[in-house]
């Protein structure tokens, strides 16, 4: 909203009059007028292009945006923990050989474990995509897109120390026996798996084209 705001008072300025003397001043100091903008934080592009997509949804489109992009959300969130947990294996492993063969082993079941599931939700995703009525489905993927970019910039703001304490490595590999199960729950419900289709994409009854 803030960005918004911004661009509109710029708009405003930017048509305002512009009297003599203040042209002369642009004359006398042209350097000022050709100053690169500033990049905008991913963040708040992601704030200004989520409002301009929900602006003028009724209530049954709002909640198909919604439901995709609690779903796109949902898949990134384990594709995030997936890199993280592959670089603490890594880290521990390497710090605490006789740890190899137990770390690998439950990352592998980890990964058996989650990414089929992952793929069944990055295919329900897409059919969501096609079936909504809010958007062309070009446009809601370019949307996901400045929502990626939005994460991996917040994600770059956060320092990952590298786990390498025995007990901590154990700890993990433990873990990891069960967090499978918790974020797998976590995509079944979020994008619908365990229904019907025809449920899950009840809210987008009109296909748009591309």
């Amino acid at each position: 909203m803030r960005l918004l705001l911004t661009l509109l008072l710029a708009l405003t300025l930017g048509t305002a009059p512009v009297h003599a003397e203040d042209t002369a001043k642009k004359i006398e100091t042209p350097a000022a007028t050709n100053k690169p903008a500033p990049a905008i934080n991913p963040l708040k592009r992601l704030d200004a292009r989520t409002e301009d997509m929900m602006k003028g949804l009724d209530e049954e489109k709002t909640k198909q945006f919604m439901i995709i992009r609690t779903a796109h959300g949902a898949i990134r969130g384990v594709d995030n923990v997936k890199t993280s947990l592959d670089r603490a294996v890594k880290s521990c492993v390497k710090v605490n050989p006789g740890l190899n063969d137990t770390m690998t082993k439950n990352f592998q079941d980890w990964k058996n474990a989650v990414m089929p599931v992952v793929r069944q939700s990055e295919n329900r995703l897409e059919k969501l995509i096609l079936l909504q009525s809010f958007a062309r489905p070009s446009q809601v993927r370019a949307y996901l897109k400045v929502f990626d970019d939005a994460v991996k910039f917040q994600n770059s703001q956060i320092q990952e120390v590298p786990v390498s304490d025995k007990d901590a490595c154990e700890d993990m590999a433990d873990n990891m026996k069960d967090s499978h199960k918790r974020l797998t729950e976590l995509l079944i419900q979020t994008l619908g798996l365990d229904k019907d289709p025809t449920v899950i994409d009840q809210p987008a009854v009109t296909k748009t084209k591309n």
